[in-house]
């Protein structure tokens, strides 16, 4: 992703904006995550998202929120959405973010959710 100036901070990130048409699935899906109600997304940051998560920063009313692993994320995003009624967190299609699917299945067999 092309950025502007030379200090490379995703703020600085060039996203496109819907008016331009040039919308991409990480504009929608930022777009889209505050129109239900999301102001935090929690992720682990690293190299494979960081392209969304140049867009989740760039959207307005996102908040991203960094945790120490994917676990923590799928954790922070839980307690967040029993708070608010969404939540939301990145993972990425790793071992790392199959714990997710772990925290998933233990909050159902144990009649959390």
């Amino acid at each position: 992703m092309k950025t502007t100036g030379g200090g490379g901070s995703p703020k600085e990130a060039v996203v496109p904006s819907a008016a331009s048409g040039d919308t991409t699935l990480g504009r929608h899906l930022a777009h889209r995550l505050v129109q239900v109600g999301v102001s935090n997304v929690f992720t682990m940051p690293g190299d494979l998202k960081l392209t969304l998560l140049d867009h989740l920063i760039a959207e307005p009313g996102l908040h991203i929120v960094g945790c120490c692993n994917e676990l923590n994320a799928g954790y922070a995003a839980d307690g967040y959405a029993w708070a608010h009624g969404v939540g939301a967190c990145t993972v990425t299609f790793t071992i790392r973010g199959q714990l997710l699917h772990g925290r998933r299945r233990a909050a159902i067999g144990s009649g959390i959710r």
